[in-house]
């Protein structure tokens, strides 16, 4: 997929359930079911009620300060754990893949789903193009092939603000827009690389988005997961591959020239001083 245009959905998977506004919505009395023993948020057909929250942007809820997104990352994270454990077994045929692919026969797994890795080339790939030593290069390779090997999950695979719905105080109530879903990679969710410039903007240093995310998911997953340490050299990787002017994938095609070099070269910085450490 070029940088040069939105991603369409394809017409087999314009069904019921996708041509609408599809969401994930946190109700019941309290708050949020993360808070509570109910069972995890599912996807569901029914259309929004607007009256009752609004998108990221838009109101009070678009407040991107470092603060507000932080908890912001911290709520979505845990929501998304709640999600991914959703038993893959209640997941429909059409949805086995991502959304350009035809649906396979058999369930996928960790070595035939969809990652954005293997999108990008493969770990083998990703560690080559960091352009680092022998010892660095183990480190990093280890590290991507921990991630690349994760089992599959239900995933939204276009997640970025517009897509979460908030209420006034600037709380998560809902995950909207599940078109793009499927049975992919985690890790899908969590390159952010749809992410508006003001939310990566706001962070401290490079990757701390990113941090809060994953460490509110591993918190809440009912299932092992690699660290965050090696989550982030992998989307470190991942950026600097994706990010390279030659790059001729969907991630990052709304960002300017500029922004992602800039995005790259604190990327490579960021990936010597993680295998320095």
């Amino acid at each position: 997929m070029r940088k040069s245009g939105r991603r369409h959905l394809p017409h087999h998977r314009q069904t019921p359930a996708t041509r609408h506004l599809l969401s994930v919505e946190f109700a019941g009395g309290g708050g949020p079911p993360w808070t509570t023993k109910q069972p995890s948020p599912l996807c569901s057909s029914r259309r929004s009620s607007r009256g009752s929250g609004t998108r990221i942007r838009g109101s009070a809820p678009g407040d991107t300060s470092p603060e507000h997104l932080h908890l912001l990352a911290k709520q979505l994270g845990t929501a998304l754990a709640a999600c991914h454990d959703i038993s893959l077994e209640r997941v429909p045929q059409r949805l086995w893949a991502n959304a350009w692919s035809e649906p396979p026969p058999t369930p996928p797994t960790a070595a035939d789903c969809y990652t954005p890795l293997r999108e990008l080339g493969g770990v083998e790939h990703l560690a080559e193009a960091a352009s680092v030593g022998p010892a660095a290069r183990r480190t990093l390779l280890e590290a991507l092939e921990a991630v690349d090997a994760m089992d599959p999950v239900l995933a939204h695979g276009d997640l970025y603000e517009n897509h979460l719905r908030l209420d006034g105080s600037g709380t998560l109530t809902g995950i909207l827009d599940w078109g793009f879903g499927g049975v992919l990679s985690p890790l899908v969710d969590f390159t952010c690389s749809q992410w508006d410039s003001a939310s990566w903007a706001a962070e401290g240093s490079y990757g701390e988005l990113r941090r809060h995310l994953w460490t509110a998911y591993a918190d809440h997953r009912s299932v092992p997961l690699p660290t965050w340490e090696q989550v982030h050299l992998a989307l470190t990787a991942f950026d600097i591959v994706a990010l390279g002017p030659e790059s001729r994938t969907h991630y990052y095609w709304q960002k300017s020239p500029e922004w992602q070099a800039a995005r790259r070269a604190a990327a490579r910085d960021s990936l010597r001083a993680q295998l320095v450490e």
